[in-house]
């Protein structure tokens, strides 16, 4: 819901401090606004004006909570880019193989809500590399194997994200 702006206007009387005093009994005095004349009536100081001010100055504390939570956010996810290069290597003959490495993070993440990106792959020999995978993900690193029979394969990767919960 938009904010509706309310243009707040003053009283203007011919005798703003003016009161007419009446004598009560056991020394007491009742005091009246005796205003004169009324030139601009004012805007009431009610409940109902005090609280549209309430709702939006909470309108406007939301909205500011939820762009500091994004502006954390895109902070978090640059701050949470990382980029590395791995060589992995089989010994095995397929249909085996023993390529899977962990990989530590430079950065330790507080969640596992992170991806694993592959950039590039680069055999060393002319066999196929086959799937890439990046599983066995923990807070502080993965593990990348290759289910191809190359001898060898150089990842280039890229991790985003998991900083924020």
């Amino acid at each position: 819901m938009n904010y509706a702006r309310k243009q707040w206007v003053d009283e203007a009387v011919q005798y703003p401090d003016r009161f007419a005093m009446q004598t009560l009994a056991g020394g007491m005095v009742n005091l009246t606004p005796s205003p004169g004349t009324v030139d601009t009536v004012g805007t009431p100081q009610s409940a109902v004006n005090f609280n549209h001010i309430e709702c939006g100055v909470l309108d406007a504390q939301t909205a500011a909570s939820l762009i500091a939570i994004d502006l954390q956010m895109l902070k978090d996810a640059q701050g949470a880019t990382e980029v590395g290069t791995v060589t992995l290597t089989n010994t095995k003959s397929l249909p085996f193989n023993n390529s899977r490495k962990t990989i530590a993070l430079k950065k330790t993440r507080r969640t596992l809500d992170y991806n694993v990106e592959i950039i590039e792959a680069t055999a060393s020999d002319a066999k196929p590399i086959g799937d890439i995978v990046a599983n066995g993900k923990q807070l502080n690193g993965f593990a990348l194997s290759y289910s191809g029979s190359s001898a060898s394969v150089t990842i280039k990767y890229k991790v985003t994200g998991g900083i924020s919960v």
